[in-house]
């Protein structure tokens, strides 16, 4: 997500080189310097398809840092991303996006459930990504130390990537009944999000002129009933 928002030399020139990164915010909490630091340190801001957006940008140091938290941290592994994000203003943000991939560290994933309000979980309309998604779960919960009742209450299952109509209507029939089985206290988007070739196109050389458009509408039925949400 960060070298969609920067080429990789602006990330490596004004990011990387002077440590302004998620993994350099970690390090300090782990070792008791927040105090000593500005949350300038590590929010940079760029300008994205129009918008100005604050980010604090990724490093392939993460994985090491997460190493050294995960196996010998004085906090609770879970309280290490709450205490990170100490260091952003209050009232300023009106949400704030963790971007993590589940199924490749599940670390990740438990930190930032942990701290997070709500968690949303895309699902696919297909049976492998329906089981993978089962088996993570259920991961997260035993590792996270939460009760299931709690642990539940946190994940907002989405449609993701729903091409035809049949994928539809089995997602919502099938898919969503076992869901609701293994998970009973979770929530659910009622919109989900289209496949479209707009979605792969945006931000590579292959953009065509109507396509951010296209994206910004398909995307915009679950925005909206996000903000209805969580306004």
């Amino acid at each position: 997500m960060t070298l969609k928002l920067l080429d990789i030399q602006d990330w490596r020139n004004t990011i990387e080189v002077k440590h302004r990164t998620s993994a350099d915010l970690l390090k300090n909490v782990y070792d008791e310097e927040i105090e000593q630091k500005d949350p300038d340190d590590f929010i940079s801001t760029t300008r994205f398809e129009g918008m100005i957006i604050d980010f604090i940008g990724s490093s392939m140091r993460l994985s090491d840092i997460m190493d050294t938290i995960w196996h010998g941290s004085s906090l609770k592994r879970g309280e290490i991303l709450i205490k990170s994000l100490e260091i952003i203003p209050k009232n300023i943000y009106k949400y704030i996006i963790i971007d993590i991939i589940p199924c490749y560290e599940l670390k990740y994933s438990l930190i930032s459930l942990v701290a997070s309000d709500i968690c949303i979980v895309p699902v696919r309309p297909t049976n492998d990504d329906l089981g993978r998604t089962i088996i993570m779960m259920q991961e997260l919960r035993k590792k996270s130390g939460m009760d299931e009742k709690n642990f539940q209450k946190k994940i907002y299952f989405l449609l993701n990537m729903i091409q035809k109509q049949s994928h539809k209507e089995k997602f919502r029939r099938d898919f969503r009944n076992i869901l609701l089985k293994k998970f009973p206290n979770a929530n659910f988007f009622n919109k989900y999000i289209e496949n479209h070739i707009h979605f792969t196109r945006v931000g590579t050389k292959s953009e065509r002129g109507d396509d951010l458009s296209k994206v910004r509408n398909f995307f915009k039925p679950f925005y909206e009933e996000f903000k209805e949400r969580f306004s």
